[in-house]
């Protein structure tokens, strides 16, 4: 349930990524921007705030100051899910203008 995912997003660990994945996962996912900024990630979505992404595993990431959404991106980079206790919502990568 809900405590448990609460626990998950907390208890995780941070990874380290090569700066190499970092930038191949930044870019703009319809509605949603990553973007690399400081050896960081960071994940908004249109009028939203913007989070730092916390890589916890694989192409999975936890949402700092967020603990209800994770990110998680495909293997290919070409969508990203936000994840909630109750679904995911996907979206695909949009090609930079």
């Amino acid at each position: 349930g809900m405590r448990k995912w609460l626990r998950e997003g907390i208890d995780a660990k941070p990874v380290d990524l090569p700066g190499e994945t970092l930038r191949r996962l930044a870019g703009s996912y319809g509605p949603r921007r990553v973007t690399l900024e400081g050896g960081s990630l960071h994940y908004q979505r249109e009028g939203r705030p913007k989070y730092r992404l916390i890589p916890i595993g694989g192409t999975l990431f936890a949402v700092e100051g967020n603990g209800l959404i994770r990110v998680r991106f495909a293997e290919d980079g070409g969508r990203l899910a936000v994840l909630q206790p109750d679904g995911e919502d996907e979206s695909v990568r949009t090609p930079e203008r």
